[in-house]
C-alpha cells in the first residue's frame, strides 16, 4: 500500500449491468500497533463493546475489513482479533456484515479466558453455528470453551449430532478437535479431551490416531497435545495435573510410536513430543492479577519450570509402563539429527503491544537421561553464548601482539612505563630524610 493511502479509507463499489456479475473493490486500512486509534480498539474488543466499534465504523475511525500488523510484521484482521479477544458480540456483529468465510483459526482465540455468563453463552452459541467458519475455528472456539460438560455438549450437539459426532467417518476430525482441546491450558480440557474422543468414557484403540493432523501449526499430532496438556497442568493446579494423568494414563496403552514427529514452526525443523511439553512454559498466557508476578520470573525461575513440565511427561510415561531409559536412548538418537529443533523461544511478560511479547532464544543443547524421572536433566545455552567463544578468541589472539586488544583492556605498554617510573622513584628515596616528600610525589 503506497505511503500516500495509509492514513485513509476508500471504499469503492463497482457495478455492471450485467445479470449476475458484480464486483466490490473494498480498500482496507493498515493499522500499525503503536497507532493511538489501534489502542482504543483493543479497549474496544477487551469490553467487547459492539455499540462503540459501531459508532468508531460511523466515524471512519477504523473499518469492517481493517488489518492491523504488529512488530513481527504478522496481519490479523478485526474479525481475527475480535475472536483471539473472546470478544463474541463484536464478531457476530462483524460477522453479519461482511460473510466473509473463515477457514483457518487465528491461534489462541479467546486468550482472554473469560468468565462465560448467561449473556456470552447466548453469543458463543449464536458464533459456532455461522456459515462463516470452517471446521477448524468451530474446534478451536469450542476448544476453549470454560463452561460446564453439560453446556459444553448441548453447543456441540447444535453443529453435530452424537451420530455424526461419534461416526467412524468423523474420527479424524474428532482427533483435531481433541487436540484444540488439549492445547487450551483450559481446567476442564481434560475431561472434554476424554469425551470427544469417547461419549462412553472408554478409549479404545479405534479412536486413536498419532500421527499427523495437518492443521497447519507447530506439534500437530494427537500425542504432542498431549504431553503439553500434561505439562501446562503441571505448572497450573493438582487437579487439573491429576485429570490429564489420568487421562494419559488411558492414551499410552493404545499408542505404538512415543516418539513421533511433528513440524515445528516452517515445517522444516521438527521434534518430538517430549519437548511439545515445554510449550506452555514459553508462553506468558494471561493469569489472574494475583498470579501476574509469576509471568516475569527470573530466567533460572522459567528453567526450573520447564523441567517441572517435562518430568511430569516423563512421570506419566513411566506410570504407563514405558521404560525411561530406552526411551531416552531413541529420544538422544532423534535429538541428534539436523532436522531435530533444538531452539526455543521465551516469551517474558512483558507486552510490547497486543498479544505481542518480548522474546528471548534459547538453545537446548542436551539432556541427561535415565530410568528414573529425576534422573533426567536439560542443558540450555542462551543465543549470546556463541558470542563467548569469539571472545576468549580476542583475548588468546591479544597476547604477544600489539595490533589486537580487547576493549578497555590494560595496555601493556602504559603498565612498563609505570613500572619503569615506579623504579626511577624508588631509587631517587633511598635517601630516609626525603621518604615522605617522595612517597608524596609518588
Amino acid at each position: 500500500m503506497p505511503s500516500w493511502l495509509a492514513s485513509r479509507m476508500v471504499t469503492i463499489l463497482i457495478e455492471k449491468s450485467y445479470t449476475g456479475w458484480q464486483a466490490s473493490l473494498a480498500v482496507h486500512r493498515i493499522h500499525v500497533i503503536h497507532e493511538l486509534q489501534t489502542r482504543k480498539t483493543m479497549e474496544m474488543l477487551l469490553s467487547d463493546d459492539k455499540y462503540a466499534m459501531h459508532q468508531a465504523f460511523e466515524r471512519r475511525q477504523i473499518g469492517p475489513r481493517d488489518r492491523f500488523l504488529n512488530t513481527n510484521g504478522d496481519e490479523c484482521t478485526l474479525s481475527q482479533l475480535a475472536l483471539l479477544f473472546g470478544a463474541w458480540r463484536i464478531s457476530n456483529h462483524l460477522l453479519s456484515l461482511l460473510h466473509d468465510t473463515l477457514e483457518r483459526p487465528p491461534f489462541g482465540i479467546n486468550w482472554q479466558r473469560r468468565v462465560l455468563d448467561e449473556e456470552r453463552l447466548h453469543e458463543l452459541q449464536t458464533l459456532v453455528k455461522r456459515d462463516n467458519f470452517g471446521v477448524h475455528v468451530r474446534f478451536q472456539l469450542l476448544g476453549n470453551f470454560d463452561g460446564n460438560l453439560l453446556a459444553f455438549d448441548s453447543i456441540r450437539r447444535q453443529i453435530w449430532s452424537d451420530d455424526h459426532f461419534y461416526s467412524d467417518s468423523f474420527r479424524n476430525h474428532r482427533i483435531q478437535f481433541a487436540w484444540f482441546l488439549a492445547i487450551s491450558a483450559n481446567a476442564m480440557a481434560p475431561t472434554f479431551f476424554r469425551h470427544a474422543l469417547s461419549p462412553h468414557g472408554i478409549l479404545r484403540a479405534r479412536d486413536m490416531y498419532t500421527g499427523r493432523l495437518h492443521l497447519g501449526y507447530w506439534d500437530d499430532t494427537l500425542l504432542h497435545a498431549l504431553a503439553l496438556g500434561v505439562g501446562s497442568a503441571a505448572l497450573h493446579g493438582q487437579e487439573t495435573s491429576k485429570k490429564w494423568a489420568l487421562v494419559a494414563s488411558e492414551v499410552l496403552p493404545l499408542v505404538d510410536n512415543y516418539h513421533e514427529l511433528a513440524p515445528v514452526a516452517a515445517g522444516d525443523k521438527f521434534r518430538t513430543p517430549l519437548f511439545a511439553s515445554l510449550f506452555i512454559s514459553l508462553i506468558p498466557w494471561p493469569t489472574p492479577k494475583a498470579q501476574n508476578r509469576s509471568r516475569n520470573v527470573s530466567l533460572s525461575k522459567r528453567l526450573q519450570h520447564m523441567e517441572t513440565g517435562i518430568k511430569a511427561w516423563l512421570q506419566v510415561l513411566k506410570d504407563a509402563g514405558v521404560n525411561l531409559q530406552e526411551y531416552g536412548e531413541r529420544e538422544r538418537e532423534l535429538f541428534n539429527l539436523e532436522s531435530y529443533e533444538r531452539g526455543f523461544q521465551m516469551y517474558s511478560g512483558e507486552e510490547v503491544s497486543w498479544c505481542d511479547y518480548l522474546r528471548r532464544d534459547l538453545v537446548l543443547i542436551g539432556f541427561q537421561h535415565g530410568q528414573e524421572v529425576n534422573d533426567w536433566k536439560l542443558w540450555w545455552s542462551e543465543h549470546t553464548d556463541v558470542y563467548a567463544g569469539d571472545f576468549w578468541n580476542l583475548i588468546e589472539s591479544s597476547v604477544g601482539s600489539s595490533d589486537q586488544r580487547v576493549p578497555g583492556a590494560w595496555v601493556e605498554d602504559q603498565e612498563s612505563e609505570i613500572i619503569q617510573m615506579s623504579g626511577t622513584v624508588g631509587e631517587s628515596c633511598s635517601d630516609k630524610t626525603t621518604t615522605d616528600a617522595c612517597a608524596m610525589q609518588y
